[in-house]
């Protein structure tokens, strides 16, 4: 992720912050903002959605997907507002991020496309993103390895729902049904091979619903 790296520093430099003071202003460790900027190690979606928000930029910009810097403000001037780029009619263009493996807890870039396009119609307003799925931990809800799932961006789900989630202070995102007990959430695996966690509320990040799943025949 050598190329990531340069864009953040090029972008933390622009904006005259050290990286302490950087760290400071994303409640991040300065380390881990430097492992980023060096390549050694790749953001969680969770991390690279607050860094774009934080220079004012899109994912694509980062990953080096596009050399529009503001995604947001490109889909505004097409008139969508979703969050999107307006290609004809309701047809919009949904970015596929990451491939997410659940099993080795690990996030790798490597993204199955540029965008995946939908219908704007079929989506309610919100802002969303593909990952692609590269284990089966949760093939009891038809999302299997090389499945692509849809995520709507959202910090609160309800009681029972498929989520994307980041565990704090751990750097790893799951795909995995959620259920609240008091001040604990269970991280259900819909695969008996897998075993659910207990994690209390405040070390837990909830990134978004999955809200649909793709796949090829």
């Amino acid at each position: 992720m050598e190329e990531l790296g340069k864009k953040l520093r090029k972008l933390r430099r622009v904006k005259n912050y050290t990286l302490r003071e950087m760290g400071e202003a994303l409640n991040m460790s300065f380390s881990i903002l430097a492992m980023y900027e060096r390549g050694e190690r790749t953001p969680p979606v969770d991390k690279l959605l607050l860094l774009a928000e934080f220079f004012g930029v899109s994912t694509d910009f980062l990953l080096g997907k596009t050399e529009i810097r503001d995604y947001q403000n490109t889909a505004k001037s097409s008139n969508s507002s979703s969050g999107f780029i307006q290609l004809d009619g309701d047809l919009m263009e949904v970015p596929v991020l990451y491939s997410i493996n659940n099993r080795k807890m690990e996030v790798s870039e490597e993204g199955s496309g540029r965008y995946r396009i939908m219908n704007r119609d079929s989506l309610d307003d919100g802002t969303y993103f593909y990952l692609k799925v590269k284990d089966d931990s949760m093939k009891g809800s038809r999302i299997c390895s090389g499945d692509l799932v849809l995520v709507k961006e959202d910090k609160e789900v309800e009681n029972g729902t498929v989520a994307l989630v980041s565990l704090v202070g751990d750097n790893r995102e799951l795909i995995r049904r959620l259920y609240y007990r008091d001040n604990q959430v269970i991280l259900q695996p819909d695969n008996g091979d897998y075993e659910p966690l207990v994690v209390d509320k405040k070390d837990i990040k909830i990134i978004g619903k999955v809200v649909r799943v793709e796949f090829d025949l």
